[in-house]
């Protein structure tokens, strides 16, 4: 299967609404192997690849269009967040304090944490559980989850890529003096990168022997 069908099949939709992570590869049902959209960013990040895709590479995430953020109060509760996981299509909640503006970000929840909670053998206890009880074990590092406009989409990727939790989504904006907060300007996540990457593809690689239009 050539890299823009992989591309393509990671920005569709699957089971339960979501987006897949993971491909699995197989030869006459067979499986022989898996395909990550890490792997694919790393794919982009070989050197071999910089002579095609240097102008993907070095354009800026400013360029990413400005998109609605949903975010959530620390004091929110945990059945807030299941709700909006359900109705939105992202992987991490921003959440903010009261006491600073709404897009001044304290802290992530990811939707591992909040869905890990979600089992009906324990629910029934936690519903009630406010977000930043869950900050309180899921700290972020903002540095490594962090990107700004003027930040390049290569460097998005090394972030994607070489960051501790292996995130889904970066914040992008302005981090304060201490690291501790972002002033969140947009998000970007591993879809969206696929997104402008395809976009990219059919605008200047459809000849180059790195994409192609069939399988191979």
């Amino acid at each position: 299967t050539s890299l823009r069908e992989s591309v393509e099949r990671f920005t569709q939709r699957g089971a339960g609404n979501r987006r897949y992570r993971t491909l699995i590869i197989a030869e006459d049902s067979k499986y022989t192997g898996a395909l990550s959209y890490l792997d694919v960013f790393n794919i982009l990040l070989e050197t071999k690849f910089r002579s095609t895709i240097g102008g993907f590479l070095d354009s800026k995430i400013s360029t990413l269009p400005k998109k609605k953020i949903d975010t959530l109060s620390q004091e929110a509760r945990l059945d807030m967040a299941i709700n909006k996981l359900d109705t939105n299509f992202f992987t991490h909640i921003p959440v903010f304090d009261r006491n600073l503006k709404s897009m001044d970000i304290i802290g992530l929840v990811d939707e591992i944490a909040v869905r890990s909670l979600q089992y009906p053998v324990i629910y029934e206890y936690v519903e009630d559980m406010q977000l930043n009880e869950i900050l309180e074990i899921q700290r972020p590092n903002f540095t490594e989850l962090t990107v700004s406009e003027n930040d390049t989409i290569e460097e998005a990727l090394k972030k994607f890529t070489k960051s501790k939790t292996r995130p889904k989504t970066l914040l992008v904006g302005d981090l304060n003096s201490d690291s501790s907060i972002v002033s969140l300007k947009n998000t970007l996540s591993y879809v969206d990168v696929m997104q402008m990457f395809l976009e990219f593809a059919k605008d200047q690689l459809s000849q180059s022997g790195l994409i192609k239009d069939d399988a191979g």
